[in-house]
């Protein structure tokens, strides 16, 4: 939970969450002298008629440096000890020609701890090779056995060439007596693929023609890697995501038709007072926050795909995703809703694959879709531990959603944050003291997708620890002299607009310059757009979308060409326009940013129009500051 408040606090005090950038120089794909370690591979999958399935997989790793030797000097396997079975064929380390086998106590297979949040049943296989330097091989072969697949009929799996290090050859083989359907993914030509039927078996060989290292250098720290840029193949034994939707489906309307338990009849009779479908809403999923903690049990495939009974988790008192998103529709559909629950990938940086087959790979995380009967549509995740049915939580927006549904499956999408409704709005004032000491009192407002994150922070920290975080990020500073914070009421677990207001001084915080005292204007949110490169091969995520107000009145001082630092920007990914004018006593700042993307593609960041947007940008909003003297 914590982490819940200290995300909070860079939005409300940097305004937008900071990045880890690098200098634009040369962006490129990694060569043989970047990469750790050269790579053979080979896997050759047998697929049976009720999707059992058996691998050998064949690795030879040359060492070629220092990190190599400590990232393939000890192999690690993970596999699910319910379902599947790894058999270790051989393992040896080739020194100058030499094999040395791995002895047998040098190879470990052991459970792993379970998550903090859930029970699982991972296995770990820990190989240690001996005497592992640069220039030595390593070799592995290793067979998976694969007994249940999660849904009939069903098997999926993803090749990507590359990544990990310098592939120089690579071989892959599946047979399956389920037909499947192939998708590859070949943007420079590297791999020979030939489908085929042997017997009763189809068949798929795809061979590298080429050598390959996927890694991208002097990219900006935080690019994602898009995955039409990415050398895969992709097969599964489903056509259409509606398919896969259907097959899902069953377990959980077993579950959502249930009758009622007393714990979940009483939060449907306490929402059933309130009119308004989105207070409705939000009565459901905090009731069910505050009744039941969240704690998943992944130990089997049904406990991984499928939600336990309405009785099971009232009676428990905890549940995971799956458990929350049954609950919530049940009760919801028992209220005149017609809810569903759908599945999509969580997390706050997500790119969807353009080009995909149906597969349990691209999902994570189930959540509801609600349709009240005005056919309005909510997007809900109820495992939060605040509610927000008036908008969408970040970690669920603007991506593919698998909707489950016997009658009518769907694939849909998730809608993207308006950034008209998520809002910052920050009023302050600055006096200078003297000559060294800046003095700053002022409030922060903050409304809709914002508010999200400091709802409910009084129920999880004192009031004391929270004001003294606030004015920590507001002031850069630990102890400021004579600070002051007002907090709203943050006790509840429904998201509503938040106002603070807060006062503090600084010593040494004003610039010191030869024309007197200066004032830095610090915009983070800019540092995003400024971490781009026009020659960068990813996508960098610049943040979520937002509108940001600021009026800040600078006291006691005279206007010194305030009109050049005034702007007005307006691009595709951002608009940006600042007024400055004199005002009684002072001069007065008005900034409105409004972020309409969450990301810039690599062609986006050549074009012409981006250059000129960052060129602005890098004017307008780095390194700004305000040279003021005392009135007399």
């Amino acid at each position: 939970m914590p982490k819940i408040y200290i995300s909070f606090f860079v939005f409300a005090a940097t305004l937008f969450t900071q990045y880890l950038g690098i200098s634009p120089v040369d962006a490129r794909w990694a060569t043989y002298e970047d990469a750790p370690a050269e790579i053979e591979i080979s896997s050759d999958i047998i697929i049976d008629k009720n999707g059992k399935s058996e691998e050998i997989v064949e690795k030879q790793i040359k060492i070629i440096n220092e990190t190599g030797r400590d990232i393939f000097g000890v192999q690690r396997i993970h596999f699910n000890e319910n379902i599947e079975q790894v058999e270790i064929i051989e393992a040896k380390a080739i020194i100058q020609g030499k094999a040395q086998t791995v002895p047998k106590e040098m190879i470990e297979t052991k459970p792993l701890a379970s998550d903090i949040k859930g029970f699982d049943q991972l296995f770990q296989i820990l190989i240690s090779y001996p005497h592992v330097g640069v220039g030595t091989q390593i070799y592995l072969k290793y067979k998976i056995t694969v007994f249940k697949q999660p849904l009939p009929g069903y098997f999926s799996l993803k090749y990507y060439y590359g990544g990990d290090a310098y592939w120089k050859r690579a071989q892959f083989k599946i047979r399956s007596e389920l037909p499947f359907h192939a998708l590859a993914n070949d943007p420079d030509t590297k791999l020979e693929i030939k489908e085929g039927k042997e017997g009763q078996y189809q068949t798929l060989e795809i061979t590298a023609k080429k050598p390959a290292y996927g890694d991208l250098i002097n990219e900006p720290g935080n690019n994602q890697v898009p995955d039409h840029l990415k050398t895969w193949i992709h097969l599964s034994t489903y056509e259409k995501f509606e398919d896969l939707s259907q097959a899902l489906s069953k377990d959980y309307e077993d579950v959502i038709h249930q009758d009622l338990p007393p714990l979940h009849e009483s939060i449907k009779n306490a929402a059933a007072t309130i009119s308004s479908s989105v207070e409705q809403i939000n009565k459901v999923t905090s009731l069910l926050s505050e009744k039941i903690r969240y704690m998943g049990d992944w130990r089997t495939i049904k406990g991984k795909l499928s939600p336990r009974s309405l009785n099971t988790v009232a009676e428990s008192g905890v549940g995971d995703c799956k458990d929350f998103a049954a609950c919530t529709v049940s009760i919801l559909n028992a209220l005149g809703f017609k809810a569903q629950v759908a599945l999509v990938m969580r997390g706050t940086i997500y790119l969807p694959p353009e080009r995909t087959l149906p597969s349990l790979l691209y999902f994570n995380h189930a959540i509801v879709k609600a349709t009240a009967k005005d056919g309005k549509v909510f997007w809900i995740d109820p495992t939060n531990f605040a509610s927000m049915a008036e908008g969408i939580f970040p970690d669920i927006s603007d991506r593919p959603a698998l909707v489950l549904d016997a009658k009518t499956p769907s694939y849909e999408k998730v809608p993207g944050i308006d950034y008209k409704r998520s809002k910052i709005d920050i009023k302050n004032t600055m006096r200078i003291k003297d000559k060294r000491t800046l003095s700053d009192e002022g409030s922060l407002k903050l409304s809709g997708e914002q508010a999200q994150e400091p709802t409910g922070a009084g129920l999880c920290h004192s009031l004391q620890s929270i004001e003294e975080a606030i004015v920590k990020q507001l002031s850069g500073e630990i102890s400021p002299l004579k600070k002051k914070v007002t907090l709203p009421p943050l006790d509840s677990r429904i998201v509503k607009d938040l106002e603070f207001s807060y006062a503090y001084e600084q010593e040494n915080d004003l610039l010191l310059t030869n024309a007197g005292p200066g004032i830095l204007l610090k915009f983070s949110w800019a540092q995003a757009f400024m971490d781009t490169s026009d020659c960068q091969k990813g996508t960098t995520f610049i943040g979520l979308p937002l509108t940001l107000t600021r009026k800040t009145t600078i006291k006691d001082v005279d206007e010194r060409n305030m009109k050049d630092l005034a702007c007005d920007l307006d691009s595709p990914w951002v608009k940006a326009k600042r007024e400055c004018r004199p005002v009684e006593g002072g001069i007065e700042i008005n900034e409105q940013i409004s972020l309409l993307k969450s990301f810039v593609t690599a062609e986006e960041a050549s074009s012409t129009q981006y250059k000129n947007l960052k060129k602005s940008i890098k004017k307008y909003f780095n390194k700004l500051a305000i040279i003021v003297a005392k009135k007399d």
